[in-house]
């Protein structure tokens, strides 16, 4: 009987060792901008940039990504200002120049595939983040069997 209970004992023990959780991976998600988080909590993109200065994948792609970003936001304010111009004219009692208006909501259009493509090259910067967390948890030891100082002893290394 007390076979069978350590048995059990054992059997459990290492199924919680298969149900550890990786610490620390990030998520990206779309709120009212780029949301990224850790750990339940919401971090700044300051945060984001310091924890993935060391994966040089992760790091390659943010670059990318944020490129997109500065090109996104230049269209989108430009976009913005003509529209917000001409409405703004309008309230005011002016005439309204519908050409500059067009412009700008042509701006707003040119700045949704860089808001995409900043998404996209943040969301894999996130993933090879990750990845790199699970490689580095993931490293099988290496166990030995030989002799050493104490004599016959198997060494077990990580």
């Amino acid at each position: 009987m007390r076979k069978i209970i350590a048995v059990l004992l054992l059997c459990l023990g290492i199924s919680e060792l298969f149900g550890q959780s990786i610490p620390d991976t990030l998520e990206i998600r779309r709120a009212s901008g780029i949301v990224f988080r850790q750990n339940g909590k919401d971090i700044s993109r300051k945060q984001f940039l310091k924890l993935i200065e060391q994966d040089e994948a992760a790091k390659s792609e943010i670059q990318v990504a944020r490129q997109n970003s500065d090109a996104a936001n230049v269209f989108s304010f430009a976009g913005g200002f003509c529209v917000g111009y001409t409405v703004g004219k309008f309230i005011a009692g002016g005439k309204p120049d519908f050409l500059m208006a067009e412009i700008g909501a042509g701006l707003i259009v040119v700045s949704i595939p860089f808001s995409i493509a900043y998404y996209r090259h943040a969301k894999n910067a996130v993933e090879y983040y990750n990845e790199g967390l699970k490689r580095s948890l993931s490293s099988k030891p290496d166990f030995n069997l030989g002799l050493n100082t104490n004599g016959m002893g198997i060494t077990v290394r990580f």
